[in-house]
């Protein structure tokens, strides 16, 4: 039987002290496997939200500075083309297969630049308010 008491180190036995370092060795490990359980993978949680947020912020970027103002300048011109071509052979026989495929031009550049603009854009505006208001709901639970 083992018994713990106000001992000297010089006076423990082998037996106490191997208990107590097989103790000091359990203590660790329970506590290692705690660590590596509970708090790393929150930790690379947190990471991976605050990665992806950052990913969304330079896609929105890259969407409102490089792809929406071109598609936007493809539709005017494509609707420009159509309504100038409409309007000078509004009263002619004009042939059909011209207006029609410059209308059609001119309504997939407009879907276009609406999926982009509203669809895409939207999607990631959504995607970034949404992961910053879990970081923030999150730190307002932790000062509290």
């Amino acid at each position: 039987m083992v018994r713990f008491s106000a001992v000297e180190p010089e006076q423990a036995s082998l037996g106490d002290r191997l208990l107590l370092i097989v103790l000091g060795a359990l203590f660790a490990f329970v506590f290692s496997m705690a660590i590596q359980l509970w708090i790393v993978p929150r930790v690379e949680r947190r990471k991976r939200r605050e990665e992806r947020w950052e990913r969304d912020v330079l896609a929105l970027g890259e969407l409102l500075t490089a792809e929406v103002p071109a598609l936007a300048t493809a539709a005017q011109r494509d609707a420009y083309v159509m309504q100038r071509l409409h309007k000078d052979y509004a009263d002619s026989d004009s042939p059909e297969d011209l207006l029609r495929k410059t209308q059609e031009d001119a309504s997939e550049s407009i879907a276009r630049y609406k999926a982009a603009a509203r669809v895409r854009a939207g999607w990631l505006v959504d995607r970034i308010v949404s992961l910053d208001q879990v970081a923030i709901e999150r730190t307002d639970l932790q000062r509290r």
